[in-house]
């Protein structure tokens, strides 16, 4: 495998992601019974469709076709049972945050290897915004436990 061909299975991985977060923001946004922390939601799921778009053009910039992304199954692993199973979407807060954390690694790795430099600024952005929804949910996590205690 060459390298664009790794950077094509790199970038359709992430864009993969990207949509996987996108639609479980947007359901968790439906689903959210505060305005405050619904809003919050929105806004991620805003920014992973943005993050969307820029994937699919770094795509074609490599020469690559952009697929449609797929849904991808966000899994818990047990290490007491050996167990792995399907995580559901009032269960997945936690797993949220190492997904925003994991995504902020990989575009910080695409800055340096992308080929296109015009790119670098751009996966610094979505890194930065990566992070910072990385803090808003723990945020909304912290906001919501000291809501629940009154």
């Amino acid at each position: 495998m060459g390298e664009e061909d790794y950077l094509h299975s790199q970038l359709v991985n992430q864009l993969n992601m990207e949509y996987t977060l996108a639609r479980i923001y947007k359901k968790k946004a439906e689903r959210e019974a505060d305005k405050d922390v619904k809003l919050f939601y929105r806004k991620i799921s805003d920014d992973c469709v943005s993050h969307m778009a820029l994937l699919k053009s770094a795509i074609r910039a490599i020469g690559g076709e952009a697929p449609n992304p797929v849904m991808l199954k966000i899994r818990e692993y047990d290490p007491s049972t050996t167990e792995i199973d399907e995580i559901l979407i009032n269960e997945i807060d936690l797993e949220l945050e190492e997904m925003e954390a994991s995504a902020a690694r990989y575009f910080s790795l695409l800055t340096d290897k992308f080929p296109d430099r015009r790119y670098s600024i751009l996966f610094n952005a979505m890194r930065d915004e990566e992070l910072l929804h990385q803090r808003m949910l723990r945020a909304i996590r912290e906001y919501k436990r000291r809501k629940s205690r009154g």
